[in-house]
């Protein structure tokens, strides 16, 4: 099957193939920089606003900039910080943060992986099975509580 110029295949699959193209820019960097070591979201279903701020001395916060981003760009960034951070500890050693070594091992002390991404990162014990724990306990519930 050909379409304007492009060769493609015809596939007796019930779901379509999702083909990611990915076309290389150059961004240059902005001409100035501000330091931020706290952030604040905000989530609507359009956009993600994510305010970068200055944690003080005094435990107050300024804000230095925002920045707002379709949803597709955030989870492109969230992927594209992932692998600068892996990179980073490559090259300089391990991140000393508590969170980010729990989440690394497979916990979840921010409670943003899914239940069943919970599960399949920890390692468990297999449990004797308990005949009154089984008729006194629910199945979990498919849908994750938010």
């Amino acid at each position: 099957m050909e379409t304007d110029g492009q060769t493609t295949q015809a596939s007796s699959d019930p779901e379509p193939q999702m083909a990611v193209a990915e076309e290389m820019i150059t961004i240059p960097f902005a001409p100035t920089f501000v330091y931020s070591n706290c952030t604040a979201f905000c989530v609507t279903h359009m956009d993600f606003r994510i305010s970068f701020g200055e944690l003080m001395p005094d435990r107050t916060a300024q804000a230095r900039v925002g920045i707002v981003m379709p949803p597709e760009h955030a989870a492109v960034l969230m992927m594209s910080l992932f692998q600068q951070v892996n990179q980073f500890e490559q090259q300089f050693g391990e991140i000393r943060h508590p969170a980010w070594k729990a989440w690394k091992q497979g916990a979840d002390p921010t409670g943003l992986l899914p239940k069943s991404s919970q599960a399949a990162n920890r390692k468990q014990k297999p449990k004797k099975p308990d005949e009154s724990a089984a008729a006194t306990t629910e199945p979990e519930s498919p849908t994750p509580q938010l």
